[in-house]
């Protein structure tokens, strides 16, 4: 159980109660996109019916333990190798555009 902040974006399965910022609302869309993660919930009835969820269908937790074996399938989360990479190696030197002749 989270507020959808930094911890959005990290490969576990997460429980988003209400954000504190309003710049927060895009980690939980975001997690609910890939599919680790719920919707924000704004009222205390809807977290405690989502741990009851949990609880009862067992299959929840194990769905977005999928979605983050798929989403590391596709990269999702290689951001900071990305950045290290680039910061070791340098960017990949693109070709000049061309211009077309009048």
């Amino acid at each position: 159980m989270t507020k959808p902040s930094e911890f959005s974006f990290y490969p576990v399965p997460k429980l988003m109660i209400h954000r504190v910022g309003g710049h927060e609302a895009w980690g939980a869309i975001r997690a609910a996109e890939v599919g680790d993660g719920t919707y924000e919930m704004d009222e205390t009835d809807e977290v405690l019916s989502m741990i009851d969820s949990f609880q009862r269908e067992r299959g929840l937790i194990g769905f977005m333990c999928d979605r983050i074996e798929d989403a590391a399938k596709a990269g999702i989360h290689d951001g900071a190798y990305r950045v290290i990479d680039l910061a070791v190696n340098g960017a990949p030197t693109l070709p000049a555009p061309r211009v077309a002749a009048r």
